[in-house]
């Protein structure tokens, strides 16, 4: 995000420092927490000469920071997206647009055999921001750590104004458009270098291109990007300030951010909040907004955004799976009647899928079911929690999903990438599965929260057997691994375990209780390198000697 051509106008402008330069001045470090997610797994594809996983793309963020300590830099903040403000959503989405085109047309090239994973290249890690969060949570690096209820780049700006001896690390130009401090930087990820700083200065930039603020030359830039420099400085000179497009365009960045009011009056809700992923903040936030009558109708909707994971264009959207569960825990928080609007991948676009909420019975159903699932499955019990959760969600989802061959199944479950769209596909359900219950067990967190504290709406207020029966749910879904473990890319290295030699008889048994009985699903798999031999046959070719006979070929002109 930011304004197109903009950075490269003022890289004549930029400063390079030392690491000691900054440190004598006793600067402080504000990141960016996305930015230096996809900073970090550019850093992670680079020096791998396999393909990393999200472990490895935690480490590089991790080994980043702590050199910027050590080189007497402190990190004081590390900011995570919370909600996206309004007027950046139909930017998102034609992003998502934009990956489900590049999905279909590499889908297409490979002719549906072969998925290029590493031509995606960060598209493939749908949970870039939330798994080095939750990294750093679990490192020296907590106490810096925050979501904040907006976009991180808005908060970084904020907490630069509060130290004037502040450096912000992002991606985004968007940050030199706001008011600082005369000794207030900025430094871009693509430009980091263990050796030293290449910084922009506004306040410097503004003096040698007399200007009042970089947000003139960022609307002329906005308003003829195919300007020169010098043309679109005497252009944001002459530009009317009082005017309304400039007004419009200027808001964003002499508007001060704050929290709202209702999100610092627990302490417990506070702490739940910060525990959430940026798509479920984004939700939660909506949900507990205080907001207009419920009288309205049709009754008022709230989207929700869901990760692009990797999947067959041509098949139905992964996030088919696990709806039923995202759909108790959108029914647990909104106070109101309202319509959730999922906003998913369908066919080769996004599309809306509108979700009417549960009443309060209709949820006590729903958790009762799901936790026989998840606390019934005594035999997985001695299975690392990886294959225990897997295993959960490969239950879950086949009351949906059509019942794949097991072999397809067992290498998913086992992480055994074998390069197919099917492969992929596959994965991508149970992922979806996965995080729909670790998107529940976040609302759970901040609904237990609201309820200890009275917030709850009065018709939402559960029994003590329905509080009893959700809280522990929470506590078994408090056992669900971390992304980097329980989300694997396909292609990355993933760890065995000596229980996998029954994999297969445990994935039968399971196709057994669900009444799954087809024996194609069971008969023997083919070796990878007689797939592989089928790959390199035209499908055409095996077309014709399937529907045609040989014999009755003779006499005819082929």
């Amino acid at each position: 995000m930011g304004i197109p051509g903009l950075a490269t106008r003022l890289e004549p402008y930029a400063l390079f420092c030392t690491f000691a330069d900054l440190a004598t001045l006793q600067y402080e470090a504000i990141i960016d927490g996305p930015a230096l997610a996809y900073w970090a797994h550019s850093v992670a594809a680079q020096n791998q000469t396999r393909f990393p996983g999200y472990t490895d793309i935690n480490t590089a963020a991790i080994r980043w920071l702590q050199h910027l300590e050590s080189s007497g830099i402190k990190v004081s903040a590390i900011l995570f997206d919370g909600a996206l403000p309004p007027s950046k959503k139909e930017e998102r989405a034609s992003r998502l647009l934009q990956i489900v085109k590049r999905v279909t047309q590499l889908n297409v090239a490979s002719g549906n055999t072969n998925c290029p994973i590493q031509q995606l290249g960060s598209v493939a890690f749908p949970f870039l921001a939330p798994a080095l969060r939750e990294a750093l949570l679990s490192s020296e690096f907590a106490g810096a750590t925050r979501v904040v209820p907006g976009e991180a780049d808005d908060w970084c700006a904020s907490q630069a104004q509060q130290n004037p001896h502040s450096i912000i690390f992002t991606s985004d130009t968007d940050l030199l458009l706001y008011e600082y401090s005369e000794h207030a930087l900025v430094q871009f990820f693509k430009d980091v270098d263990e050796k030293g700083l290449k910084v922009y200065s506004p306040y410097k930039i503004c003096q040698q291109l007399g200007l009042e603020s970089l947000v003139q030359l960022a609307y002329a830039t906005h308003k003829d990007r195919w300007q020169s420099l010098s043309e679109s400085v005497h252009s944001a000179r002459r530009y009317d300030a009082g005017s309304i497009p400039y007004t419009e365009f200027n808001k964003r960045y002499i508007d001060r951010v704050e929290a709202p009011a209702y999100l610092s009056a627990d302490p417990r809700l506070h702490a739940s909040l910060q525990k959430l992923d940026a798509r479920v903040s984004e939700f939660v936030l909506q949900a507990l907004s205080p907001g207009d009558s419920a009288s309205q109708d049709p009754p008022l909707a709230i989207p929700v955004s869901l990760p692009l994971l990797i999947e067959d264009p041509f098949r139905a959207s992964a996030w088919t799976q696990g709806q039923d569960i995202r759909l108790l825990a959108y029914s647990l928080l909104t106070r109101r009647r309202l319509v959730i609007q999922e906003h998913v991948r369908r066919a080769q676009g996004i599309s809306v899928q509108e979700l009417g909420i549960h009443p309060l019975d209709k949820v006590e159903i729903g958790v009762a079911a799901l936790h026989r699932a998840v606390s019934t499955a005594l035999e997985y019990r001695e299975l690392p929690p990886i294959r225990y959760w897997t295993l959960i969600a490969v239950k879950l989802a086949l009351a949906s999903l059509k019942p794949p061959h097991i072999s397809l199944l067992s290498r998913v479950v086992a992480g055994e990438f074998d390069s197919t769209w099917s492969f992929v596909h596959l994965q991508s359900c149970i992922q979806a599965t996965l995080y729909s219950l670790r998107m529940l067990g976040q609302c759970i967190e901040v609904w237990l929260a609201l309820v200890s504290t009275d917030h709850i709406a009065p018709e939402k207020k559960p029994s003590q057997e329905l509080f009893d029966l959700i809280n522990d749910l929470f506590r078994i879904l408090t056992t669900l691994p971390p992304i980097a473990e329980l989300f694997p890319v396909p292609g990355q290295q993933v760890p065995t375990f000596p229980e996998d030699a029954n994999l297969v008889s445990t994935l039968k048994d399971i196709y057994a209780a669900a009444g799954i009985t087809d024996e194609l699903l069971f008969s023997e798999a083919k070796s990878k390198k007689q797939r592989k031999k089928e790959k390199r046959i035209p499908p055409h070719t095996i077309v014709r000697h399937i529907c045609i006979p040989r014999s009755s070929l003779r006499g005819r002109n082929l």
